[in-house]
């Protein structure tokens, strides 16, 4: 297991792991030493709830990709500092200094985007913008157009003020990790500092 040093994150940042009550948090031992809350809270739809017909294709279990949604703005609800650092509980770091690409982004990225993405998958990388990062061993990645795919919720930074249209967001049936992208000007860090540990199954693998 990568638990790696007792690295500090910046005071602004508080860590928040939306989890689920059926499984142990896979990042939460790496995140012991620093502020952070956890979040396993179920939460079904209204009985007259259903996705809209544009949003019918995403997944199988519309229910659950609700409740994973819910489980993010309620996260959010809980941030008390300007920046949260959220997580899926299945993210695991896959270097010891992980702690050191976020306060970087935080610092130099965030403050001119609305969402620092630290994990993406099924992009594109010919519409992406490249910086390199030389000292930490990064790209931070810039969509050339609005107009681009991708997918990922599994580590990001945003501020709280703009974590307020998540929260405020009315559940459509489009997903958490799929919103987040056609919502929020965003830059991703490439490569990823944290792995998608899926041994245990899917956050989204909740009761029925």
């Amino acid at each position: 297991m990568l638990l790696g040093r007792r690295m500090t994150l910046d005071t602004a940042i508080e860590i928040l792991i939306v989890g689920n009550r059926y499984r142990p948090p896979l990042i939460q031992p790496h995140v012991a030493h620093l502020p952070h809350k956890l979040l396993t809270a179920d939460f079904d739809p209204p009985p007259t709830w259903a996705p809209a017909p544009a949003n019918q294709g995403y997944t199988n279990n519309h229910k659950n990709g609700y409740r994973a949604f819910r489980g993010h703005q309620e996260a959010w609800k809980s941030l008390e500092k300007p920046i949260g650092l959220a997580f899926e509980d299945d993210a695991v770091p896959n270097r010891k200094d992980w702690t050191e690409v976020v306060n970087y982004m935080a610092r130099l990225w965030l403050p001119d985007f609305e969402l620092v993405a630290l994990h993406g998958r099924q992009h594109n990388a010919n519409l992406f913008d490249k910086t390199i990062v030389p000292e930490l061993g990064v790209e931070v990645w810039q969509p050339k157009a609005p107009d681009f795919w991708m997918v990922g919720c599994l580590a990001y930074l945003m501020k709280k003020q703009t974590a307020q249209r998540l929260i405020e967001f009315s559940l459509d049936g489009t997903p958490i990790d799929i919103y987040l992208f056609k919502n929020f000007r965003m830059v991703l860090v490439q490569p990823s500092p944290f792995t998608h540990d899926m041994h245990q199954g899917s956050l989204m693998d909740r009761h029925q």
